[in-house]
């Protein structure tokens, strides 16, 4: 008796467990929802969401390759060592009521999301031929811009500021 009752519980566990799994599944939010929160919390109006551009596997060589080592020179984080060995994954928005959008109303923001965070982005015009030069940060920010220093200047900046960084 005591054995056909523990199968009945063993029944009610699995049904749980199932029941927790498929609920946990159904709460991840994905990067167009956590990135579309992400751009409205910082005034930003999403118009669309034009969906994964790529993934990358964050290294010491990949930042000091072009485009890379220009994408992360226009971030605002300090601590880039963090992201190293981990994939970095590129979505694209449209979006209004940026910096950048002046002459046609929307700008292209690419964010940068690690296990489902964004960690960073650039950003530009709709206009091709305008976003043709520097890169932006998420809020239309330029290398000179941040850093202080201009490009010309800070030409090797990508090796001062990842200095610690040894290729192998």
């Amino acid at each position: 008796m005591c054995f056909s009752g523990g199968k009945v519980y063993l029944k009610q566990f699995f049904a749980v467990l199932f029941i927790i799994i498929i609920l946990s599944a159904c709460n991840e939010k994905t990067h167009e929802e956590i990135g579309q929160k992400f751009l409205e919390n910082n005034d930003y109006e999403v118009v669309s969401y034009e969906g994964k551009i790529e993934s990358y596997e964050f290294t010491e060589r990949t930042v000091l390759k072009i485009p890379y080592k220009l994408q992360w020179s226009v971030q605002d984080t300090e601590s880039v060592e963090t992201y190293i060995g981990k994939t970095v994954t590129v979505e694209e928005f449209i979006v209004s009521n940026h910096p950048s959008d002046e002459k046609l109303g929307t700008s292209i923001v690419r964010l940068f999301f690690v296990k489902g965070n964004v960690i960073g982005g650039i950003s530009g015009p709709m206009d091709a031929e305008e976003r043709i030069g520097a890169v932006q940060n998420i809020d239309g920010k330029t290398f000179e811009k941040i850093h202080s220093i201009s490009l010309k200047n800070g030409k090797n900046y990508g090796m001062k500021y990842f200095s610690s960084f040894r290729l192998q």
